[in-house]
């Protein structure tokens, strides 16, 4: 008897053993579960400084712990009641993924939900990123370009940079900016050239999946968008730039070739500082 038993407690250890591998299989196919998390940036803020709530939100960009950062996490920025400015960039320090994205917004409680002015934002080489600036969703986008300029009323997040770009992003895939503005992009002596938004494509994917829509660039020296590939385009639409104004560039109002889609699109006012100023220049395939 103690022998069946024996028997038995062994094939029942076997077929456990087998089901953890299983398990593990499982979590190695498909990643963890963990669900995702918010995290908080208020410059007045005063508690504890880890970034998990209002109270003890990060009090600066450079504080936040990219490391804890995972896909489908979300950062708010505050803007107080009034407005905050952050007299700072934003280097982004991680990516997401296609299906988890790591959004940042600005805040959407009472206290926190007003303006947010950074001094620029560094994607660097980092990929599926989504940035939000929208103080209200329930705003409604325009449709067409007779809505454009009633569409600033909901920006809320602005760069303001008079040492460079307003934005830099390296082979950027899946970089998405919605409700987003650039109040000034302006060269230094150490500055080569100072667009609102400069995508350096040194490689690409072959779908790159970047859309910038409902943004307003205005007061830059150099191009407004300067979104330059080295490599062909696949399809139409593998950069997607809509319902944007762009104006007072020191160039191109936009700078792009090789896939990229442009429509519902004003762009005005070239002040004629370093360049042959155009509206839309482009070239290549798609």
């Amino acid at each position: 008897m103690m022998q069946h038993d024996s028997a038995f407690s062994q094939s029942r250890l076997y077929a456990l053993l087998s089901m953890l591998e299983r398990l593990c299989v499982v979590a190695l196919l498909f990643g963890s579960t963990a669900p995702a998390a918010n995290w908080y940036v208020d410059k007045q803020a005063v508690g504890n400084s880890t970034g998990k709530d209002w109270a003890n939100a990060w009090t600066s960009l450079a504080q936040i712990a990219w490391p804890a950062i995972n896909g489908g996490d979300t950062i708010y920025i505050s803007g107080g009641a009034l407005g905050i400015t952050y007299n700072e960039p934003l280097e982004i320090g991680k990516s997401g993924f296609s299906n988890a994205p790591i959004t940042i917004r600005v805040g959407r409680e009472a206290g926190h939900n007003s303006k947010v002015t950074l001094d620029a934002i560094g994607f660097h080489a980092h990929h599926w990123i989504t940035i939000s600036g929208a103080l209200n969703d329930s705003f409604p986008a325009p449709t067409n370009i007779l809505g454009l300029r009633r569409m600033t009323n909901n920006i809320g997040l602005y760069c303001d940079n008079p040492n460079g770009p307003g934005m830099y992003m390296t082979s950027p895939t899946g970089i998405k900016l919605y409700w987003v503005g650039i109040e000034r992009a302006q060269r230094d002596s150490g500055t080569a050239e100072a667009h609102g938004i400069w995508a350096n494509m040194t490689s690409r994917d072959a779908t790159d999946y970047n859309e910038v829509k409902y943004c307003w660039i205005n007061n830059v020296e150099d191009d407004g968008i300067n979104w330059i590939a080295n490599q062909p385009a696949t399809h139409f639409g593998q950069q997607e730039v809509a319902f944007c104004i762009i104006e007072y560039v020191g160039d191109d109002g936009m700078k792009a070739n090789y896939g990229s889609s442009v429509h519902d699109f004003l762009t005005v006012y070239s002040r004629f500082l370093h360049g042959h100023p155009g509206g839309v220049q482009s070239q290549g395939s798609y």
